[in-house]
């Protein structure tokens, strides 16, 4: 019980401190807001696509072999 408290502890400070690590880098950024948003997304569209590219493969790759 005490390890998991523990666990979810660490995890609630590490997404805190991100958190104010991104808002302190945004208070900070020397470009304007509008283009930091516009860099956020873009980038977030990029990441997306990395994430599905190989989870498609695996998909395609658990078909073959359950149809084996």
């Amino acid at each position: 019980m005490s390890n998991s408290r523990s666990g979810i502890s660490l995890l609630a400070g590490f997404l805190l401190g991100a958190a104010i690590g991104a808002l302190a880098a945004l208070v900070v950024a020397p470009q304007a807001g509008q283009q930091t948003r516009q860099q956020l997304k873009e980038r977030t569209i990029e990441l997306r696509g990395h994430a599905q590219e190989p989870s498609s493969g695996r998909h395609d790759q658990a078909d073959d072999q359950a149809t084996d």
